[in-house]
């Protein structure tokens, strides 16, 4: 049974990540530019940590120190103790800020920009790399507009992404670059948009729908084999947590709804019978032995 898991409800809850070592769940309120970490023992509200910024919050992910953020053009990495250290300016000013991303199976760090005003084909696909002694970013994919869902195959050969506003879910074989496109799923008309993505063990694919009111989860040839609806309108993101993988969290937005309900912009959380992948890490490069 789905049920709400938060007291709060947010903006732009989005990016949602499991971390076994905490036994929390991260997320952020992207415009509020809050990092949250939810901990997450089964009850039906529990404590919540907050990290703040001064800008938009895009991605996260846990490190084995800490964690690793996109806030407005630049990534931070947050040590315990909430201090911060700016790893790398992007290079884009105000135009581009991060959005959703996350760790390939190698441990690196994919992430989407996007203009603040989703300018139509303004943003790209980007992968942290490290180069010569210093972080750099690798495109992957130009002329995106709001590059959001992401994840791998349990082999990590095949990356599915969602570009929201071409409203389809997509598949690119996946190693140092990416092979062609294949387009997996689309949403039709009236159904919402595709946001955030996770993969289960099954290798199925879990989709939020932004104004579709649901979750929905698609088979590798891209088939529709479960639903489930969700009493928010516009649930942005997905997540497989808790202690076997085998919880589904989903996180809501009541931005841009002049009159949310009470369940718009709550935390989700509901059993599912496949339990989802081992989260994976950022490794920094002495770690990683690059």
């Amino acid at each position: 049974m789905l049920r709400v898991i938060s007291e709060e409800r947010f903006e732009l809850a989005e990016s949602p990540r499991w971390s076994p070592s905490r036994h929390a769940l991260m997320f952020v309120d992207l415009l509020a530019g809050r990092v949250h970490e939810h901990d997450w023992g089964g009850a039906e509200t529990s404590r919540t940590r907050v990290h703040e910024f001064a800008q938009p919050v895009g991605v996260i992910a846990e490190t084995p120190t800490g964690l690793i953020a996109g806030v407005g053009s630049t990534l931070v990495s947050i040590k315990e103790g909430h201090s911060s250290e700016e790893l790398i300016d992007l290079g884009h000013g105000d135009r581009l800020r991060t959005n959703d991303g996350a760790c390939d199976p190698q441990g690196r760090l994919v992430f989407g920009l996007m203009a603040h005003d989703a300018t139509p084909g303004a943003g790209l696909l980007v992968r942290l790399e490290w180069c010569d002694n210093r972080w750099t970013t690798r495109p992957l994919l130009q002329h995106t507009t709001i590059s959001n869902g992401l994840a791998w195959s349990p082999d990590g050969t095949t990356m599915y992404h969602v570009d929201s506003a071409t409203r389809e879910i997509r598949a690119y074989s996946y190693g140092e670059t990416i092979g062609d496109r294949e387009t997996l799923a689309r949403i039709d008309a009236g159904g919402g948009e595709p946001d955030g993505i996770c993969v289960d063990a099954r290798g199925h694919i879990c989709v939020a729908l932004w104004d579709g009111g649901e979750v929905r989860r698609y088979d590798t040839d891209g088939e529709l084999c479960g639903r489930i609806p969700v009493p928010a309108r516009r649930p942005t993101a997905v997540c497989l947590g808790g202690h076997d993988l085998r919880t589904l969290f989903i996180t809501s937005a009541t931005y841009g709804l002049a009159d949310p309900t009470s369940d718009d912009g709550a935390l989700f959380a509901v059993r599912v019978d496949t339990a989802g992948l081992s989260p994976v890490q950022w490794i920094e490069p002495t770690t990683r032995g690059v």
